[in-house]
């Protein structure tokens, strides 16, 4: 073109310059401009050609390009999301299909079962007379404390037994320690203070946790799954390797049927949005998760709370009826329990506040034992709740009865009495405690909602131990110090449980090489329990229809909405040089810088995808934090667990970045490879529904959405590259500190991929 009189200057490719041209014209969209610069011609069918073209784009096959088109518009795509929900849908129907054959089975075992019931009767019969010759746990506990590292004492010098055949029903008031003494018995929390023997030999039950089943207070189990899933999972991790699978199955079946189960054995559990078992129904359950392991000892945490009173009795009963068929030592925390369910239990264990044994003995004898020292039960209240309103402080003193007149004045010596007296009972394993009950003029505790305690020969020391609480609690700094100890605490215990886990598992494999076996029981190795934990996360994650395509949606909607913002974002080369020179000084600059909106187009990308990939990854551990804390405690291994459902989520991630990748490239016109575009993605999703793990493990669920909203903005905009530009990090000092932080970051190198691979089609 002629800048100027007698001057002539090439014109750049993507502009129409004509003969005796004064100024050159940029190539218009939908039109095709000549490599020499000199011809223009409308862009042909089948082809689209954006601004600046020199060559015809071709259309793929979702598009439809006529005559002049000036981008694709891939309505196609539409048909591929039809056809994918279409498959989808047949998918979910034969598997359905299966399901349905499966439970069909089950429950024809089932009615084989309860037709063979006089042959079952004899055969528990025989199994109850041989784990009474195999597994019999005799517990005793002597002064038994557990004192926290801030000085505080949870609880203090508790006696007592537990026999193999026999209920104990361990009560108290709030705050009593209740369930920190039956965690301390099943070896989940170390006691610090008194010793545990079992069959007469001093050890810790943590020795024996494979036959011990604790059942929490809360229903923890995985509300997307059935009953029979659910204890068929847990009957597969921890009954022993050489029991065969039909053994297992029929184990289950077993326990459905003696549990009452068998009408909903295939019904999900269900949660507060899902309609699922009721309560009573999933508190047997909770408690079938335990029995399915074949346990020799069965510990329960209010295994009645939240249940009505007709409910709770038949509870109890079926304590009661689990311990005496199937030979079980069971000892269960109850609060409150009415009278009737309160008589099924063979043995009491009643704490006072402040985690000091009451009394530890027979409960048919506890009524008597409390009237010989002057606290008879009224006729009008029912024995559980007098008792825990005696140990909370709460019941005066009659007067004495003529058996306690004979003894002397002082309160120690009354209790002796009642001790020696006791003592003498036919059953062997009464003990009561030293402990002398609250009374109404003692001082009051400002640190304990109940009276203190008047410790036989410690009183003194229970008072100065108040008052040492009372005041460590004032002040900042002291307040700070036992955060700091706490959280040290805590820290230990993680780091032991971690290095246990890990050394458990280095003896396995050398057990693998030696031939060498578990004393107590042969459970599941490594790779067994990757697989029993991959079936159940993929029943977790592919069982329901809706909330498969519901999830995709979501990767579809957000990459519907980048790709229309991103539908008129294009790269426009720099007006050439004598162009910009003859332009108005205010415009030179942008003339002779070009239009590069690519790396937006990236960083929009990388946004869509961190948004949707963290969302459903923080699901994938979020919402079973309590059902893996309950596993782990029985036994099960913490690599395996994650790796399986890491591996489950793998399908979700391609599919998720099919979806996206197609709705992605809806509007915006593209330039690169399908497959190298779809790559990128993949990764990012990769990194994201990582990250959303990581969320998941240390944010509360209820803040799961405000965080993985902040972490999306944190990684997707701050730290792509795009703004703060790439180029300034990497080169001013203000950055030198943080600079690393860019170089992990996955959104920085796929928008940086994504741009490379984009110019390099459009150069």
């Amino acid at each position: 073109f002629c800048a100027a009189p007698n001057i002539s200057v090439p014109c750049l490719p993507g502009f129409y310059c004509p003969a005796n041209t004064a100024q050159p014209t940029l190539c218009c969209k939908g039109y095709l401009c000549s490599p020499d610069t000199k011809t223009i011609e409308v862009c042909p069918a089948g082809f689209f050609c954006p601004a600046a073209s020199t060559r015809a784009l071709p259309c793929n096959f979702l598009a439809f390009c006529p005559r002049g088109t000036t981008a694709v518009e891939k309505y196609g795509l539409g048909a591929v999301l039809f056809a994918f929900a279409l498959m989808t849908m047949a998918v979910f129907s034969v598997k359905k299909r299966i399901f349905h054959a499966q439970r069909l089975r089950y429950r024809q075992r089932l009615r084989e079962l309860g037709d063979n019931s006089d042959d079952l009767e004899d055969e528990k019969r025989q199994k109850k007379e041989a784990a009474q010759l195999a597994q019999s746990f005799d517990i005793r506990f002597e002064k038994l404390g557990l004192t926290l590292p801030t000085g505080v004492d949870i609880i203090k010098n508790i006696s007592g037994r537990l026999i193999t055949g026999r209920t104990c029903a361990v009560m108290g008031p709030s705050g009593a320690g209740k369930t920190t003494f039956l965690s301390i018995l099943a070896g989940k929390v170390a006691k610090t203070d008194g010793s545990i023997k079992v069959n007469g030999k001093e050890q810790t039950l943590s020795l024996w946790k494979k036959l011990i089943g604790f059942v929490p207070q809360e229903d923890v189990m995985l509300s997307d799954l059935s009953v029979r899933e659910i204890l068929m999972h847990s009957a597969r991790m921890r009954q022993p390797v050489h029991m065969s699978h039909n053994e297992k199955r029929l184990k289950v079946l077993e326990v459905i049927q003696f549990l009452g189960l068998g009408h909903i054995m295939d019904n999900p559990i269900g949660d507060v949005e899902t309609r699922g078992v009721s309560g009573g129904e999933r508190k047997r359950v909770n408690i079938g998760m335990e029995l399915v392991a074949s346990p020799s000892i069965l510990f329960l945490d209010e295994p009645t709370s939240g249940l009505d009173s007709a409910t709770s009795l038949e509870v109890c009963k079926l304590l009661k009826q689990i311990a005496q068929e199937q030979f079980l030592t069971v000892a269960a925390v109850v609060h409150s329990p009415s009278p009737h369910a309160f008589n099924q239990f063979d043995d009491l264990v009643l704490l006072g506040s402040g985690g000091r044994v009451v009394y530890s003995g027979p409960r048919d004898e506890a009524s008597h034992y409390f009237e010989s020292i002057g606290y008879p039960v009224p006729e009008d209240e029912s024995p559980a709740d007098f008792f825990i309103s005696l140990a909370a402080g709460r019941v005066d003193k009659s007067p004495r009865t003529p058996e306690y007149e004979s003894q002397e004045d002082d309160d120690d010596d009354a209790m002796t009495y009642g001790y020696q007296e006791t003592s003498k009972s036919k059953t062997p394993h009464c003990h009561v405690s030293t402990m002398a009950l609250h009374q109404p003029s003692r001082p009051q505790s400002p640190t304990f909602s109940v009276p203190i305690s008047n410790l036989a020969g410690s009183s003194a020391d229970t008072t100065d131990q108040v008052e040492v609480i009372k005041n460590q609690g004032q002040g900042f700094w002291t307040s700070l110090r036992m955060s700091f100890i706490t959280s040290w605490a805590d820290s230990v215990s993680y780091i032991r449980d971690v290095f246990g886990e890990m050394g458990h598992w280095l003896w396995t494999i050398k057990c693998k090489f030696t031939g060498e076996q578990d004393p107590v029981r042969e459970t599941p190795s490594f790779g067994s329990v990757f697989i029993l934990c991959f079936k159940r996360a993929c029943l977790q994650n592919y069982r329901s229809q809706m909330g498969f395509l519901s999830d995709q949606s979501l990767h579809l909607a957000c990459g519907l909405c980048v790709s229309f913002a991103s539908k008129d974002m294009m790269y426009t080369p720099r007006q050439p040089a004598e162009i910009c020179a003859m332009a108005p000084p205010a415009i030179q600059l942008s003339c002779a810088t070009p239009l590069d909106d690519i790396r937006y187009v990236g960083m929009f990308m990388s946004l869509g995808v961190y948004f949707a990939g963290i969302s459903v990854g923080s699901s994938t551990f979020g919402d079973e934090k309590a059902v893996y804390w309950r596993d782990t405690s029985a036994g099960m291994p913490t690599l395996p667990y994650y790796l399986a459902k890491i591996l489950a989520d793998v399908p979700r991630m391609i599919v998720a970045a099919c979806m996206y990748t197609g709705a992605f490239i809806f509007f915006f016109a593209y330039r690169q490879q399908l497959s190298s575009l779809f790559l990128v993605i993949l990764l990012l999703y990769i990194n994201a529904f990582s990250l959303g793990y990581f969320v998941s493990a240390v944010v509360n669920r209820s803040m799961f959405g405000l965080a993985g909203t902040g972490m999306s903005l944190a990684w997707a905009l701050v730290l792509s590259g795009t703004a703060p530009h790439l180029y300034k990090v990497m080169n001013s000092g203000g950055y030198a500190t943080v600079r690393w932080i860019w170089d992990v970051s996955a959104p920085r190198w796929g928008v940086e991929a994504f741009y490379l691979k984009e110019m390099d089609s459009r150069m």
